[in-house]
């Protein structure tokens, strides 16, 4: 049996309401780790699953104990103990309506709020979990160290994900500190990397950056995503990959800018998807088919690489630093660069399930 796929335009970032799914946060990729939504709204991650280690107790080497606040012996007493990892979620994170992927955890945002202040929840090792005090949060994203939320009237709330008061010799660069959006600004769409942030506003369609990065004049566009800005943790004095943003225009075309390694779009490329990580991007063209380009990095340790996209009936794409992952028609995961590690139990590979879809 042989299936066709029409051509589909690529859908108009709809502004989100409050209790409603973030389609945009189905599937999230980030530096270490990724997580999906699947149809009951459970949020399943992946990757290298990093936790805190204790002098005298290790999570890692527990995995019954991993998602759970449990009760461990601590130099011959008794305490709580968070068994959190980037990559695997909390046994009590209950029914989930977008995640946003950092550099040591989640923020998601929460079906049923637990919290009578704020309806995001921020979860893993070295997280501030203080999130803002709103809830109305409906679209979410994530970069190295902060966080960006767009609330139902359009404002849009960044913080920090460590925050002052987590402030140690090893954080200090970067503890407290988060990109600022500008005053007033109200947005439909966003996404974030190592520092830079781009929205898309609610007004008018016209997309916003700041934190290292400048939108092209007048752009108007349907979807944005942003890449690169990670540190470079292989090599010694941490440089950055340089920020990188790409958009469909509200022809469906694909424009990318700034200082990165994946600006030679292919000529007169058209999308519906869009993602662009570290060193290159990708996008899901009009029917389905997966298309990339910049700079390989196949010959990094920390992720495996297909020898290209598969199929012609994709929908969905997201990436981040080296990792690039599809949504199929089907509603099933398709790992194109994914996250490897020789470190096991630590590792946790892709799930077998579905993803959300309306």
């Amino acid at each position: 049996m042989s299936c066709e796929f029409s051509e589909q335009k690529a859908q108009q970032q709809p502004a989100p309401q409050v209790g409603q799914v973030s389609l945009a946060n189905v599937l999230t990729a980030g530096p270490f780790g990724a997580c999906v939504i699947d149809q009951e709204l459970n949020t399943h991650c992946w990757g290298k699953n990093y936790m805190q280690k204790d002098a005298d107790f290790d999570c890692r080497l527990h995995p019954d104990k991993w998602g759970q606040i449990t009760e461990v012996s601590i130099a011959g007493q008794h305490k709580p103990y968070t068994c959190f990892g980037r990559a695997y979620a909390p046994h009590d994170l209950g029914k989930v309506l977008a995640n946003a992927e950092t550099h040591t955890g989640v923020c998601s945002i929460l079906a049923e709020s637990k919290n009578s202040l704020s309806n995001i929840r921020c979860w893993g090792p070295e997280m501030n979990t203080d999130t803002p005090n709103y809830k109305d949060f409906v679209s979410i994203s994530g970069g190295d160290r902060h966080a960006c939320g767009i609330r139902y009237n359009g404002d849009v709330i960044c913080w920090p994900t460590t925050s002052d008061a987590q402030q140690t010799n090893y954080n200090r660069n970067w503890a407290g500190k988060y990109p600022r959006p500008p005053a007033g600004l109200k947005a439909k769409a966003i996404a974030s990397t190592g520092d830079a942030v781009c929205a898309i506003r609610k007004l008018d369609d016209k997309v916003v950056c700041w934190g290292g990065l400048q939108a092209p004049l007048a752009l108007k566009a349907k979807q944005i995503s942003v890449g690169g800005g990670w540190p470079d943790y292989s090599k010694i004095g941490k440089p950055k990959f340089p920020a990188q943003a790409c958009a469909i225009d509200m022809s469906d075309h694909v424009i990318c800018w700034g200082s990165g390694k994946a600006l030679n779009v292919p000529d007169s490329l058209t999308a519906k998807s869009i993602a662009t990580y570290s060193t290159g991007s990708c996008a899901v063209t009009l029917n389905g088919k997966g298309v990339c380009w910049g700079e390989d990095i196949n010959l990094n340790p920390d992720f495996y690489v297909d020898e290209k996209p598969k199929g012609h009936n994709l929908q969905y794409v997201s990436a981040a630093k080296g990792a690039v992952i599809f949504i199929r028609e089907d509603n099933s995961v398709y790992v194109y660069r994914g996250y490897q590690s020789i470190e096991k139990p630590y590792f946790i590979p892709p799930p077998l399930v579905k993803a959300y879809t309306q």
